[in-house]
């Protein structure tokens, strides 16, 4: 374009007055001098800035677009668009104005640009405003007004200015980008929770340190800014940017400190998570639950009585062959006041027996509901009424009432009734269930012989009570189980076998001639019997796990699995069920899969200290000391125990403190004096505090307890090795040797076994022995780790780790 067609299109593009000078809002604009006064300022704008300015402010609230400002300006369309970006930014400069909260000029993305100022004629205070920037220098005044944009625009501004907050956007896509790859990727690789925690830590606590790098280069970039006039504009912008990232790094870092300690302590206090129990299952028509009665507050019947009535109910009706009943232990697991879905979900039951009792004027009525789950109806009811005098009386006429609704339910036969409670003397009855109310307890050697002493009592009243004989049965079983004396195993297999010639009894009996069967060793034998009691109910639990143990013992792992799943499959809300699961995978050497059936444990019986007890073992043997330590310390917090005492002896063992670990395994025996484990171990931590002769008489109780042991169950192998190594303690060293290289402990799948066999064969100074005997408990599960930590395999250990 020409010199003549440029001045045509100023002409045409310019308002002439504003040539004169104008304000623009508080500025005073003077083309002819090429200059701006702001807030008493004079400030130097180009010819190319300025005529721009003109151009715009002569079209004020019009958007003008690039092109026509670029044809305005350079009269080529072509030109490149940064120079007109450079000269608005020149205009922005000399104005104070800002890009992302404009006053002035306001920019329309892609579009254009927009004059927003208001444009007015000089007067009288603006002329005056020119004379005095000639005279006064810039005031405080001055400086305060020098920025009418109000205090959010330049918050938002500052916020959109600022690298680090494009960078934190950035790192939040990118953290949950790899959050998500990482939820998909890590259980693929059965990476527990706690993994995705520290890479989620590790995300945090790099965050404020790449915002502070950020920082870092970005003020490095800027650093001329420093050095610059005070009064310069950008600085001013600049340190008000430098501000804000100050507080933006401090309130993300304080964040991040707030959320890492979060995640520290979640992954410290990490519980492994439990799989997800299927206790769904589907209503069986033939199944029924006798859930607790609700007795009144101020019901005037024993405690005894209320405490057995539901097991009774339950005993009662187990008897009939019309329906399966779902054992007291499973229904208890259920809160009471559960909804009836509730019960059809956990139990798979179609039919529910409940009831209630009430006194008035010493009589008391017992009122009878059998419930269907399916149709939510009750299908029968029934109220019996009696006093404290005939409670014998009452209860045989509630089992006849409900053997007869079960007869009419099931459109069988009627059900027999007569025998179930085999006596008519009051006193005898009473005594029975005041000792079934013992047996209910938790069993100690205090409770069982309170049980004992009831049902002596009322086989005094009536020697044919057949009852008393069963619950007589169930007891020394019970102490046999904790005492091991052989006086008591004798008394219950005197009792028990005596049940079998009872026919309502007949199932119970053989059930504990199989647990007595299998206490003695005897296991095909006691598998006979479960076997029968079986035939006569498949869903006998008892049943089902003394036939898995006794299946163990033979080495037939795979019945032994089917049987333990399948008990269960039929209670999968009883949490004893997964104990002795765990048990079985325990003492295989398992104990991965242990500690997955013993958190199952915690999770249904949080209040049962040795299910911690047994899970801190089997962290302890997957070396995981610390979740060791907290399982027992919970253990111990629940109850005190034997086990625990035990187990929390042996961590202090292997850590070299004999004489804590003493001190733990005395506490452990005052417990439980009948274990000669518990003597063994508490020999071994005299032995190595020192205490030679305290130590030999610690093994001395050891062997005869175990020698006591041994005659009641002579195949033991277990209870085998751990003869033999008391014996070489005592420097009985020719049976020991004799004992573990018979060939009949060299096929068991129990690592300890082998651990004491080792034992033995050092102490007998047969080291290559104990090297083939540790190979083998380390093969079958043994931790190699607390191995070479065992101060009895010093030197043992070493030579067995050369290649």
């Amino acid at each position: 374009m020409d010199s003549k067609g440029r001045n045509q299109s100023d002409t045409e593009g310019i308002d002439p007055n504003l040539r004169q000078g104008f304000v623009l809002n508080d500025i005073v604009v003077l083309p002819e001098d090429g200059e701006v006064i702001i807030h008493g300022e004079r400030r130097h704008l180009p010819p190319k800035a300025f005529e721009i300015l003109l151009y715009l402010c002569s079209h004020p609230e019009q958007l003008l677009s690039s092109q026509r400002l670029l044809a305005f300006g350079w009269g080529k369309l072509n030109r490149k668009r940064r120079n007109l970006s450079h000269v608005i930014s020149e205009i922005r400069h000399a104005l104070d104005d800002h890009k992302e909260s404009p006053v002035f000029i306001q920019t329309i993305t892609r579009k254009g640009y927009r004059l927003i100022a208001t444009v007015a004629p000089l007067d009288e205070e603006a002329l005056n405003r020119k004379r005095a920037a000639l005279k006064a220098p810039l005031s405080k005044s001055a400086t305060e007004k020098s920025s009418h944009t109000p205090q959010w625009h330049l918050n938002i501004a500052l916020l959109k200015n600022s690298n680090l907050f494009r960078v934190s956007v950035a790192f939040s896509i990118m953290t949950w980008l790899i959050i998500q790859i990482i939820a998909i990727i890590f259980p693929i690789f059965n990476v527990p929770d706690w993994g995705i925690k520290i890479v989620v830590l590790v995300l945090v606590v790099g965050f404020p340190i790449l915002l502070i790098y950020t920082w870092f280069q970005d003020i490095k970039v800027k650093k001329d800014l420093f050095k610059a006039d005070r009064n310069h504009p950008k600085k001013k912008v600049f340190y008000k940017q430098l501000a804000f990232d100050f507080f933006f790094i401090g309130a993300l870092s304080i964040l991040g400190g707030f959320l890492s300690l979060h995640l520290i302590d979640s992954i410290y206090n990490e519980k492994p998570k439990v799989a997800a129990l299927k206790t769904s299952l589907p209503i069986q028509d033939n199944l029924i639950a006798v859930i607790p009665f609700v007795f009144g507050e101020q019901s005037q019947l024993p405690h005894y009585f209320e405490s057995t009535f539901q097991g009774e109910v339950i005993s009662a009706l187990s008897k009939q062959s019309a329906f399966n009943l779902m054992s007291q232990r499973a229904v208890n697991e259920i809160p009471q006041n559960s909804k009836l879905s509730t019960y059809a979900e956990k139990l798979g039951v179609r039919y529910l027996v409940d009831g209630a009792i009430t006194e008035n004027a010493g009589e008391f009525s017992i009122i009878l509901h059998i419930t269907d789950i399916k149709t939510y109806l009750q299908v029968w009811s029934s109220v019996v009424k009696g006093d404290v005098g005939n409670i014998l009386l009452v209860q045989k006429q509630i089992y006849r009432e409900l053997f007869n609704a079960l007869s009419l339910i099931a459109q069988s036969s009627e059900l027999d009734s007569q025998e179930l409670i085999s006596t008519d003397d009051f006193k005898a009855y009473d005594s029975y269930i005041q000792g079934k109310s013992e047996l209910f307890k938790a069993p100690t050697l205090a409770t069982l012989a309170q049980a004992e002493f009831h049902f002596m009592k009322a086989l005094a009243f009536d020697g044919e009570f057949t009852l008393a004989s069963a619950g007589l049965c169930q007891t020394y079983l019970n102490q046999y189980q904790i005492n091991k004396k052989l006086a008591t195993f004798e008394s219950a297999q005197q009792i028990c076998n005596a049940l079998t010639q009872v026919s309502n009894l007949k199932e119970e009996g053989l059930v504990a001639l199989g647990n007595l069967e299998r206490l003695s060793g005897r296991y095909a034998q006691s598998i006979a019997f479960f076997d029968e009691a079986l035939t006569l109910n498949p869903k006998n639990i008892e049943a089902i796990i003394g036939a898995a143990d006794s299946q163990t013992q033979l080495g037939n792992n795979d019945k032994a699995v089917d049987l333990f799943a399948n008990a269960i499959q039929l209670e999968p809300g009883y949490w004893k069920n997964y104990q002795r699961f765990g048990n079985y995978y325990f003492n295989n050497g398992q104990y991965k899969n242990a500690k997955e059936q013993y958190l199952k444990v915690t999770l249904l019986k949080p209040d049962y200290a040795n299910g911690y007890s047994s899970l801190g073992g089997a962290y302890f043997l997957d070396d995981e000391l610390e979740k060791a330590t907290k399982a027992w310390q919970t253990a111990l917090s629940l109850a005190p125990n034997a086990l625990t005492y035990s187990n929390l002896g042996t961590a202090l063992f292997f850590r070299y403190e004999f004489t804590d670990a003493a001190q733990s395994y005395r506490k452990a025996i005052k417990l439980s004096p009948n274990d000669p484990v518990l003597w063994a171990n508490l020999a071994d931590a005299e032995k190595f505090s020192g205490d030679a002769t305290q130590a030999l008489q610690s093994y001395q109780q050891a062997y005869k307890l175990a020698r006591e042991q041994f005659v009641v169950n002579p195949n033991d192998h277990v209870m085998q090795a751990m003869f033999a190594r008391y014996q070489s303690e005592l420097g009985e060293c020719e049976p020991a040797l004799q004992k573990i290289t018979s060939t009949q402990l060299q096929d068991s799948p129990d690592p300890y076994l082998f651990y004491d066999m080792a034992i033995a064969a050092v102490n007998c100074d047969e080291k290559q022995l104990a090297i083939q005997y540790i190979d083998n408990a380390l093969k079958l599960g043994y931790s190699k780790k607390l191995l070479a930590r065992d101060v009895q395999f010093q030197g043992v250990y070493v030579n067995m780790a050369m290649p």
